[in-house]
């Protein structure tokens, strides 16, 4: 079976296009990490497993409010880019000719080996001595975000959550994308809207029927819930591929989510997960394939922001280990100065993009160059070339 299968416009479309580089796009997958790096910040001992007080830091108590009321949100935008721009990728990039097998062994070769890394790094520095094999192993096979229990979720290495979603994502997807590209075109923006709506449903059902132990499972972490977003993210691509996406420009769609992101600091937390924002991330990831393709905007396509870009996967995988590791070395309990907490921050910052640079080239690329595709496959590929 082939990813695609529908010889339509559509798939003639995505073959002319597939090769075309997203510098932009990939810029901008910094941006998103950055902001949950800014959000995990905004931590206290009660978020985690792990108990490590991040947002008291700050000894100052009017600068701690205003940063918590700034960035408490950032992390769910992020996540959010996220999995809408991991849809769009996906789609953009496919090959009709692929298979599924082939298709599967890439993405597990992409997320599984720096995923059990920065696990077992997680473990080892966080967790030590208080692992419980009930709370803690879940994670290493990806089926965390499918367990109602926050200590399940957030175990060893918290940001691992939203790669158990992906992981659903990447096993649907060569079923998906097939059945989307049936849609016709005039439909794809009714569909569009219904996984909007869909979202929406999902933050006030959760908000009005499900009890707060569980509604944060319900509306953020469980992945068939957030499988709406990963869809968005392929009717994207199909309507930019098929001509009918708007051009928007880059500058206008970011301007939109910042005032959603505004409103999102305003409304109940069920609705700035997700419902409050989603519009205007769809339209940024949209915005900035049509910037890659135009030639616009040059700053997400510099030679700094495209690296920042490929390794902003190490860097959201590696980075709370990072913050809570210093924070507990310095002690969890200590407050600082503004300068000197940001001193810290700072230096937290470059630690982590020194790690996430070590894992990308020493985990990551290793990883998906030698054993994304077959053996066999590889030398026929090299022998043809």
């Amino acid at each position: 079976m082939t990813l695609a299968s529908t010889p339509d416009v559509g798939q003639e479309a995505r073959t002319a296009t597939k090769r075309q580089q997203l510098p932009a796009l990939t810029g901008m997958r910094f941006i998103a990490a950055f902001a949950v790096f800014l959000f995990h910040l905004t931590m206290l001992a009660i978020h985690t497993p792990h108990g490590i007080d991040v947002l008291h830091q700050f000894g100052d108590e009017g600068v701690r409010d205003a940063y918590n009321s700034v960035f408490r949100v950032a992390g769910f935008t992020g996540v959010s880019f996220f999995f809408v721009l991991s849809g769009f990728v996906l789609t953009w990039s496919a090959r009709s000719t692929d298979t599924l097998t082939g298709f599967w062994r890439r993405r597990f070769f992409k997320i599984y080996p720096l995923h059990v890394v920065t696990y077992a790094i997680g473990l080892l520095l966080l967790t030590g001595s208080a692992f419980h094999a009930a709370d803690d192993l879940p994670g290493v096979v990806l089926i965390q975000s499918w367990i109602p229990d926050a200590r399940v979720i957030f175990a060893a290495n918290s940001p691992s959550w939203s790669i158990s979603c992906e992981a659903l994502f990447y096993l649907l997807f060569p079923l998906l994308l097939p059945l989307i590209e049936r849609i016709p075109v005039r439909r794809l923006w009714w569909w569009t809207a219904a996984m909007v709506v869909g979202i929406f449903a999902v933050a006030t059902i959760g908000h009005l029927y499900v009890s707060m132990e569980y509604q944060f499972w319900f509306t953020y972490t469980l992945p068939p819930l957030r499988l709406m977003e990963f869809v968005l993210g392929i009717f994207a691509a199909r309507l930019v591929i098929l001509g009918r996406w708007p051009d928007v420009r880059l500058a206008p769609a970011a301007l939109l989510l910042v005032l959603s992101y505004a409103l999102a600091l305003q409304v109940p937390q069920v609705f700035a997960q997700t419902a409050v924002t989603i519009v205007p991330v769809v339209l940024v990831v949209g915005a900035g394939a049509t910037a890659d393709i135009k030639g616009r905007s040059r700053l997400l396509r510099t030679r700094t922001m495209v690296w920042l870009g490929e390794i902003s996967f190490a860097f959201y995988m590696i980075h709370l280990v990072v913050l809570l590791s210093v924070r507990k070395w310095l002690g969890a309990e200590n407050s600082y100065s503004t300068p000197k907490a940001l001193l810290i921050i700072a230096f937290c910052l470059g630690v982590t993009l020194l790690l996430a640079w070590l894992l990308h080239i020493g985990v990551e690329r290793p990883a998906m160059r030698h054993f994304s595709v077959r053996r066999q496959d590889r030398r026929r590929t090299e022998a043809a070339a």
